[in-house]
């Protein structure tokens, strides 16, 4: 794919994410799904999800826009301040899959989620 073509893709894709993005919370709002397991939260129709949200901080970072960036820090913080970092914790190093719901809540934690985040 041309750079230019590439390049316009991304843009378009940030400007649809645009109103899901929420500026307390300094994540993406999504639709709530669930496979039915490690989530405890039933009944909601949105939340805020740490992967979609850290693509979404790429996705800002990737188009070069300076004025992205201060956004996509947001939210590269936000998540960060969720990641479990007690080494003495079973679920040391990983993240929960919202914010509305930490690790504690889970049920249970999905440890395969710090792959996702992480990469």
């Amino acid at each position: 794919m041309n750079e230019t073509l590439h390049r316009n893709l991304l843009l378009k894709r940030i400007e649809r994410w645009e109103p899901d993005y929420n500026p307390t919370a300094r994540l993406l709002r999504v639709l709530f799904s669930s496979p039915g397991y490690h989530t405890t939260l039933k009944n909601k129709d949105y939340v805020h999800s740490t992967y979609p949200s850290l693509v979404y901080a790429v996705a800002l970072l990737d188009s070069g826009i300076a004025a992205y960036e201060a956004r996509a820090f947001d939210i590269l913080r936000t998540v960060i301040s969720l990641q479990e970092t007690d080494p003495e914790k079973d679920t040391y190093g990983i993240w929960p899959w919202f914010w509305e719901e930490p690790l504690s809540q889970m049920s249970p934690p999905d440890w395969n989620w710090a792959d996702f985040c992480g990469r």
